[in-house]
């Protein structure tokens, strides 16, 4: 490959005007929040006291902690960190964009799979039989745009240290119904709509455009 070709490519890139996208992160949560950020609406900081700052910030270094050492020194493992993942979904084209936490490849045979970090509180921690499902939808587009088959969700009790690691397989009917719910939603953000709003999905402490969807038609506040 031609180191000349790649870098010229991404300068190319960069002179274009930036366009809209789905979040693995958010691909499985709630529709409305997806279409605004596809379309990038105005964003909102989200109104959270200090504590609620602190449980964010200790997340953000508990990744770090894993991620630059725990999964760095194994000797025959090498740990690829946050390679970027993005691609183009369906007839409508719908561009999905992200970070992944990492991926693991053995040096012995290069067998490669995709490791996602996840922190929970006791309670959830204790209540955890199976991965979420928001985060089985996050894996396979991570896994699938990355050409893997194989993700590990791994899941750390903020209280107890206690961990979970559950091994999910990206089949072709999971990858299916990805590419179907991004058609989907890409429907909205190309008739200038908004799905319906769906309470069971929604979180109003996390998102960045609760006042706004709370304004739109059939909103929160209707």
């Amino acid at each position: 490959p031609s180191t000349v070709s790649i870098v010229e490519y991404v300068l190319d890139k960069r002179r274009q005007q930036p366009a809209g996208y789905f979040r693995p992160s958010g691909f499985g949560g709630c529709d409305r929040n997806n279409v605004y950020h596809y379309r990038r609406e105005p964003e909102e900081l989200p109104q959270h006291d200090n504590r609620m700052w602190k449980i964010l910030d200790i997340g953000t270094r508990l990744h770090d902690l894993f991620q630059k050492d725990y999964f760095s020194e194994h000797p025959d493992i090498l740990f690829v960190p946050e390679p970027k993942v993005e691609g183009l979904l369906g007839p409508l084209r719908a561009r999905v964009q992200g970070h992944a936490d990492g991926v693991l490849i053995r040096r012995s045979d290069g067998y490669r799979w995709l490791l996602e970090i996840k922190t929970k509180s006791p309670a959830a921690f204790k209540s955890l039989k199976e991965p979420e499902p928001s985060h089985v939808w996050q894996v396979t587009l991570y896994a699938r745009l990355l050409g893997l088959h194989w993700a590990s969700i791994y899941y750390f009790c903020k209280g107890s240290n206690a961990v979970k690691e559950f091994q999910v397989e990206v089949t072709d009917k999971q990858w299916d119904k990805a590419v179907k719910r991004a058609t989907h939603l890409k429907m909205y953000v190309d008739n200038g709509t908004l799905p319906k709003y769906d309470e069971n999905t929604c979180s109003k402490k996390f998102c960045r455009w609760v006042e706004r969807c709370g304004k739109d038609p059939d909103g929160w506040n209707s």
